[in-house]
Parts: structure tokens; C-alpha cells; sequence
């Protein structure tokens, strides 16, 4: 998950926000309501598909908010601001 830290640069008097990504532990699976086997089965790949098709979803999306946001961080954080 993106979150954003901000810092003050007094030289050029604007706030900077920079992305940074942490891990979070979502539950994924919850207890199964099945009335048989085959039920049960079909419930179980159900939540392990959408857990393959989640994780990396988030993973390339999240990436994508830190990369853009960290790039717009670097051009405010290395360019010159008018003085």
C-alpha cells in the first residue's frame, strides 16, 4: 500500500511528497461455508484465484502510484525552485 510522507523545503517554501510502499497482510480466506467435498473445492480455488489475480493487480498498481509520485518527488527534490 502507498502511503505519503510530506517534508517543508524552506529555500523554494513548498511541501514535498514522497510515496513510499509497505507490505500489508490482507485475509484472504475466510472460513468456507460448503456442503460437500466438491463444494468445498470449488470454494477453495475460488479464493486462491482471486488471491493470484489480487496480489499482483495491487502489487502494479501500487508500484505504479510510487513510481509517479516519487518521480514528481525527485524533479521538486533535485531541480531549482525561482528564487
Amino acid at each position: 500500500m502507498p502511503s505519503f510522507t510530506e517534508k517543508f523545503d524552506k529555500k523554494c517554501q513548498t511541501v514535498q511528497k514522497k510515496v513510499e510502499l509497505s507490505v500489508e497482510q490482507l485475509e484472504m480466506f475466510g472460513d468456507l461455508e460448503c456442503s460437500d467435498k466438491d463444494d468445498c473445492k470449488t470454494q477453495f480455488l475460488g479464493e486462491i484465484l482471486a488471491s493470484v489475480i489480487t496480489f499482483p493487480l495491487s502489487a502494479i498498481i501500487s508500484g505504479s502510484i510510487a513510481v509517479i509520485g516519487n518521480s514528481i518527488y525527485w524533479v521538486n527534490e533535485y531541480g531549482e525552485c525561482d528564487s
